[in-house]
């Protein structure tokens, strides 16, 4: 009934159409940038791997303990150890007054400062690095202002009960009271051991831990292609070896490569589909200074610190996805030509007058133009002479 309306409102669905369609054209265009944008990102933006076990180490101790009294009462005092995975034997010292210590054996692993939730690790960190095992109980002693070393009944016990309570004065704000199991010569050596570490205390550096990624951390790729880059980070491993459970690690051009340094580069390759799993491993210098907590239990077993250096493993992995490679898509072949259209046909003479030169013909020939001109022109004569011959003649 309303034509123009009606054309309106087909033209108004027809738009929709077009919007509608150019909007999901858009949109995944979007989508394809920001994969393409993501995958470009990824070497700053890649999350953290997982660390493979790196074994941990178990409490212990070492010779017989003694005791002194402080403000929190009276507190026993031993020599702490933490085996690693290899075997070696480190001193560590208390940083949690306030909770009791794992069993023997228990896994101790280590971790970040700002996990521990512990006062004052910067001038721990300084008491570390000035006082045993770091530097000779003897020197430590002397610094101390200690005269009669040779006099103590252990000086490296003495050494280590002055550190001890020098650091819970930071972390847990205990005081020395007072001997306890510890008398004499030997405590008046602890007492000044602890007062000389918590004069002198200065701020240090939280020390850097050694670990190793992998970046990205997942890949995609086909049977028998190269799938990466991937980069490594190494920080304190020198030597990182990479292996894969279901393929082959290799450089740019397609040769093994079995260690790589901090930021070297590997892809990966195989010649089946499935999932490859690549580990990268090394061995680095945990550092003095190094929190170590029992994971899980972090507040309720005390929190330890690490007084020598240790050799610790480190690592992470990275996981490739292999597919079948992609079909080649069918191409229609163009139709013989037949022998006569294959020959070539004499070539005519051009408007230039040269075979196969000049602009291509696209419309009439002029001649026939002008012929067609003629006749028109002719019967047009013709026809006005009837018309007044038939006006005369009436």
């Amino acid at each position: 009934m309303f034509p123009g309306k009606s054309r309106r409102r087909g033209f108004g669905l027809r738009a929709a159409v077009v919007l509608a369609a150019t909007g999901a054209l858009v949109f995944g265009g979007a989508a394809a940038a920001s994969a393409q944008g993501n995958d470009g990102a990824q070497k700053d933006s890649v999350k953290p791997n997982s660390a493979l076990p790196p074994g941990g180490a178990k409490i212990g101790t070492q010779g017989s303990g003694v005791s002194v009294e402080t403000n929190k009462g009276k507190a026993p005092i031993v020599e702490i150890t933490l085996t690693f995975a290899d075997g070696t034997v480190k001193h560590a010292y208390c940083i949690d007054y306030k909770h009791e210590a794992g069993r023997k054996g228990t896994q101790y692993d280590a971790g970040a400062w700002n996990a521990s939730n512990v006062n004052n690790l910067p001038k721990i960190q300084w008491i570390l690095t000035n006082s045993f095992p770091n530097q000779t109980a003897s020197s430590v002693l002397k610094a101390a202002g200690v005269t009669d070393i040779d006099g103590l009944h252990n000086k490296e016990l003495d050494t280590y009960a002055g550190t001890q309570t020098a650091i819970w004065h930071y972390s847990d704000g205990v005081e020395l009271k007072g001997p306890g199991s510890l008398t004499g010569a030997d405590y008046q050596a602890a007492v000044k051991v602890h007062d000389y570490l918590i004069e002198k205390a200065k701020d240090g550096a939280e020390p850097p831990a050694p670990s190793v990624s992998i970046s990205p951390d997942q890949a995609s790729g086909h049977v028998g292609d190269k799938a990466g880059p991937f980069t490594v980070k190494a920080t304190g491993v020198k030597d990182v070896s990479v292996t894969a459970d279901n393929g082959q690690v290799v450089d740019a051009d397609g040769k093994p490569v079995t260690s790589l340094s901090n930021g070297g580069k590997f892809w990966v390759k195989t010649d089946s589909e499935g999932t490859v799993s690549v580990a990268a491993t090394g061995s680095g210098t945990l550092p003095s200074g190094s929190v170590f907590m029992v994971k899980g239990h972090e507040n309720k077993y005390q929190k330890l610190i690490l007084a020598d250096t240790a050799t610790q493993k480190v690592g992470a992995k990275v996981t490739v996805t292999v597919t079948a490679q992609p079909s080649a898509s069918p191409t229609t072949a163009a139709p013989s030509a037949s022998p006569s259209e294959t020959s070539a046909a004499p070539a005519s003479p051009s408007a230039s007058g040269t075979a196969g030169g000049g602009l291509p013909v696209t419309g009439t020939s002029l001649p026939i133009i002008i012929g067609v001109a003629l006749v028109l022109l002719v019967g047009g004569g013709a026809a006005v002479f009837m018309a007044r011959r038939r006006r005369l003649t009436h």
